[in-house]
């Protein structure tokens, strides 16, 4: 392997380029073709004039050719005998590098010309390391205008923060103001296709190309995960609202002189509160108005397999089983009296993270929804069982691991519970209190007077900072990764994200963090800590 310099080149060929051998015998029987390492260096010299490269000038081959010869013929003998001597050829030649896995990777097996942002997502984010290996198309999105604009070259102002500020600003007024969910859904609907089923490849393909491009930007730096999520929340919505529409459409043409459907789409979850990150379960909840239910079934069938398209191969969503019973389609006024008598907490918990993004046939059933969402957290039958629970510090552990924030003691857990608690408390006095994400909730909360503003505030800071951890690490570490062998580029990607310039000072500021947040909510419910 010959290292690609700054410029794009690649270092001269030298002896340590290729594999040497001294075996007389074979070397007599191959015309000195074992001293191919000096041949290289020399093209002109005569066989009979080559000369062995010893073994600080370049690898050694193990055995003769004929050996050699033998072995490949097993590749896992070659492999248990090669492998470590690549490994010795890489530390006594090249010590100062540490990580070869750019250069090992598919991606740069395949695109090479792209080796610079290869090696930085390999170095600071294995977990996108391994999107480019199995999708090296990825990579041309960085071309595209709509990143090269946003990504300034170095040298464009008077300083290094000078431009790290306009850099950061431009990026994050862009992908989380400028560019909304209306002009993201125009550009869906240019997309070329033909029917519903290349709709959503054609969505998908258009989603993961926007995630590679915000996730570039949350690595750099030049967007928080808390931005990064509202932007990636965006994308989902635009992409299933899309599919959605068309599936709808063909199915009315399909079926004309029907019943005319009337269906609303929820997204349930982290989407629909502004805080996806790569990888978020899809989870859809159907409802009708109530008439044409045989209708309305058929049509979210339908529905069910063009999501099932758009998350396959997804980089933002997680993959829907094909074979599985389909969502449950339930009429509004269904929906209404199972959480006013039989909802289960859970259920309940579920509705502070449900957005209705969907209607064919009737725009008002999103109002609708809306009103019975409301309806449902302010009297529902599971409020006080869910209260109850969430009471309960789901938190145990103390090591202040980024890896283990939900199950931290003052983690984000405890902080969403007790965000839940309050606004439930405070729900029928304040309906504007109900929002999905929690740090919003405790703003609302504070800003109307119904929990101590300081209090508010410091919760608030917490809820940001345990979502920045939860969105970076999916991000940058592999499931097969354990924390403690993450490099030290992860570990500064970590640690940027959060606000912080070292990843050490990261662990005190959990520590701090978490204390904090177990202080405030012991004030919030009237205990000690």
């Amino acid at each position: 392997q010959r290292i690609r310099l700054p410029g794009g080149r690649y270092e001269r060929f030298e002896a340590r380029h290729t594999w040497s051998a001294a075996y007389r015998v074979s070397n007599w029987v191959y015309y000195n073709a074992q001293r191919h390492a000096d041949h290289h260096t020399a093209a002109g010299r005569l066989y009979a004039l080559l000369k062995h490269s010893g073994p600080d000038e370049a690898p050694q081959l193990p055995g003769t050719y004929a050996k050699m010869g033998n072995m490949v013929l097993f590749p896992r003998r070659w492999f248990r005998t090669m492998d470590p001597l690549v490994e010795r050829w890489r530390t006594h030649f090249y010590p100062e590098i540490d990580d070869w896995s750019a250069y090992d990777s598919a991606a740069y097996a395949a695109r090479p010309d792209a080796f610079e942002a290869i090696a930085e997502i390999f170095a600071a984010a294995p977990r996108m390391g391994a999107w480019i290996d199995d999708d090296p198309g990825l990579l041309d999105y960085l071309q595209t205008r709509e990143f090269t604009e946003l990504d300034l070259p170095e040298g464009f102002g008077p300083d290094s923060e000078f431009e790290t500020v306009a850099r950061c600003g431009l990026t994050r007024v862009y992908w989380t103001h400028e560019f909304d969910v209306p002009q993201m859904k125009e550009q869906l609907a240019e997309l070329p296709f033909k029917d519903a089923r290349e709709a959503a490849v054609a969505a998908r393909n258009w989603s993961n190309g926007k995630v590679f491009q915000i996730s570039m930007h949350t690595m750099r730096g030049n967007l928080s995960p808390v931005e990064a999520g509202t932007a990636l929340s965006n994308v989902a919505e635009a992409s299933v609202t899309q599919v959605l529409t068309v599936v709808a459409e063909e199915f009315a043409e399909r079926r004309a002189g029907g019943p005319e459907s009337k269906v609303a789409a929820v997204l349930i979850g982290e989407i629909s509160s502004g805080e996806a990150a790569p990888g978020a379960d899809l989870d859809v909840l159907f409802l009708n108005d109530g008439s044409s239910a045989d209708y309305a079934d058929a049509l979210c069938r339908r529905f069910d397999e063009a999501l099932c398209g758009l998350s396959r191969d997804s980089l933002l969503f997680a993959p829907l089983p094909h074979k599985r019973k389909t969502w449950t389609v339930r009429s509004l006024a269904e929906f209404q009296a199972h959480h006013r008598t039989a909802a289960s907490a859970a259920e309940f918990r579920a509705l502070f993270r449900a957005r209705c993004v969907f209607a064919a046939g009737d725009p008002g059933l999103v109002t609708r929804f809306d009103e019975a969402r409301r309806e449902a957290l302010t009297h529902g039958i599971a409020r006080e069982a869910l209260i109850a629970e969430l009471r309960e510090s789901s938190g145990n552990a103390t090591e202040p691991d980024p890896r283990h924030v939900d199950v931290l003691r003052g983690g984000f857990r405890d902080v969403e519970g007790a965000a839940r608690i309050q606004q439930l408390i405070h729900a029928e006095a304040c309906p504007e209190a109900l929002v999905p994400g929690i740090a919003s909730a405790f703003r609302t909360l504070g800003t109307h007077g119904l929990i101590p503003a300081d209090t508010a505030g410091s919760l608030e800071e917490t809820a940001t900072m345990w979502r920045n951890l939860r969105g970076i690490l999916p991000l940058v570490m592999r499931d097969d990764c354990p924390a403690d062998t993450a490099g030290s580029k992860v570990n500064a990607t970590i640690a940027r994200a959060c606000g912080l310039d070292d990843f050490d000072v990261l662990e005190y500021n959990i520590r701090d963090t978490a204390y904090r947040a177990t202080t405030d909510i012991a004030a919030l419910e009237g205990r000690s800590a």
